[in-house]
């Protein structure tokens, strides 16, 4: 196909510090006439008509209502990665355009995890950890025993791309391999992992292990309560390597103090992080504090949310006001969590004794900003996770996400506006 008939993409650019990698760049031109934003910018009118798709790439270009005012034919936003905490899927959707994010580049890892967690669970890793390096163990316990992994049966629900890779690794342990999906795999496919279709109660009562690989939707929102964990067999493992909102968690609560369930190996909680026990406090010597106790007590106060609507500007003029004039305020989580305006006030002031952030809003800073002229201020770049394997996958995925969006076929991870 000449490169006049496929479809437009626009990229922030091409090498430098914003634009994609040329490598990658490569990868996209294969697939679509790539545009980048100073092209676009140069001459809005005609270019915007060409362009389809945009790959969103490290948070850029910014998606904006004046892009997307300039781009009437745009049908898909492709981004290289699975957060979306940067994308206005409300905006985004009100223009009739598609978002997707690529959460398959990491199946193999996930999958991977579904493992360990079912090993370490089966053989109580965990508990013998604690065992072998207390100060109170004198000796250890002949009748301390676990399971075997290996020919137990294992239950999947959610037989997508991971699904299938634990299959495949769990083939490998000789397991018995049930699984239940919306749809079900072909005869070839179920044959090569050595799996077998089961109507989710079956599976439920004759499985040693039930590991959920399900996407979060309305449908499978507390997919497994009260009712299901009764179904599974008393010496059963929940595993959880899908979304915290998949479990009734009550339930889940209910059904190991009363033994209903062995044990539960959870990699995902809702929320997360889940509020800490007496227990969890007590083994790391924290305390539960009011938002006000604890700004009024710290000397040093740090920042490990989410970015969500609540959570935006979470610490303003208000908040550095409690806090000691000799604190420090640091924020490893993102940068809109603090109002800058104030917090530049508050260093400038002495309120707050130093900042030290990892995360800014927006990164970098304007070479002009405030905060880059104080000498209270510890900056450094927000650093991901950056391999040239994972950029690869995730823009490969993302590649895949948009042509489907094209062709009008199923689009594998396509994100929806809560």
């Amino acid at each position: 196909m000449a490169e006049q008939d496929l479809p437009g993409l626009l990229i922030m650019g091409i090498g430098g510090t914003h634009g994609v990698q040329e490598s990658l760049a490569a990868l996209l031109k294969k697939h679509f006439s790539v545009i980048t934003m100073k092209e676009l910018l140069e001459n809005k009118k005609e270019v915007g008509k060409k362009i389809q798709c945009i790959f969103v790439s490290e948070f850029r270009p910014t998606i904006d209502q004046e892009l997307l005012e300039s781009l009437p034919n745009l049908k898909v936003i492709g981004n290289s990665g699975v957060g979306v905490d940067h994308l206005n899927l409300k905006m985004i959707s009100n223009f009739g355009v598609r978002v997707t994010n690529t959460p398959h580049a990491v199946a193999d890892s996930t999958a991977d995890m579904g493992m360990a967690l079912m090993l370490a669970s089966a053989r109580r890793l965990v508990e013998g950890s604690q065992i072998a390096v207390s100060p109170d163990t004198n000796y250890f316990a002949a009748d301390w025993l676990g399971v075997e992994v290996t020919r137990a049966t294992l239950g999947i629900i959610g037989m997508g791309r991971i699904g299938y890779k634990v299959a495949q690794r769990a083939r490998a342990f000789e397991m018995k391999i049930l699984y239940h999906n919306r749809n079900r795999r072909s005869q070839e496919e179920e044959q090569a992992v050595g799996a077998c279709y089961s109507e989710m109660e079956d599976l439920l009562q004759q499985s040693d292990f039930v590991m959920l690989v399900v996407n979060l939707t309305p449908q499978t929102e507390k997919l497994i309560g009260k009712k299901e964990l009764g179904l599974m067999k008393p010496t059963a493992t929940l595993i959880n390597i899908s979304r915290g909102a998949v479990i009734d968690q009550d339930a889940l609560v209910e059904a190991l103090q009363n033994k209903t369930i062995k044990a539960a190996a959870l990699d995902v909680t809702y929320p997360e992080p889940l509020p800490r026990s007496q227990e969890e406090e007590q083994a790391v010597g924290a305390c539960y504090s009011e938002m006000e106790d604890l700004l009024q007590q710290s000397d040093f106060v740090m920042l490990v949310v989410n970015l969500t609507p609540q959570t935006e500007k979470l610490i303003g003029k208000k908040e550095l006001g409690l806090m000691k004039p000799t604190a420090t305020l640091i924020n490893i989580s993102r940068g809109a969590v603090i109002d800058q305006d104030a917090l530049v006030e508050a260093l400038q002031n002495k309120t707050i004794k130093a900042a030290a952030l990892d995360v800014t809003y927006p990164e970098p800073l304007p070479r002009n900003h405030p905060l880059l002229k104080l000498n209270n201020v510890i900056i450094t770049p927000h650093i991901g996770t950056a391999t040239v394997q994972a950029t690869h996958m995730m823009a490969e995925e993302a590649i895949a996400n948009m042509l489907s969006v094209l062709n009008c076929q199923p689009i594998p991870s396509e994100v929806f506006p809560q």
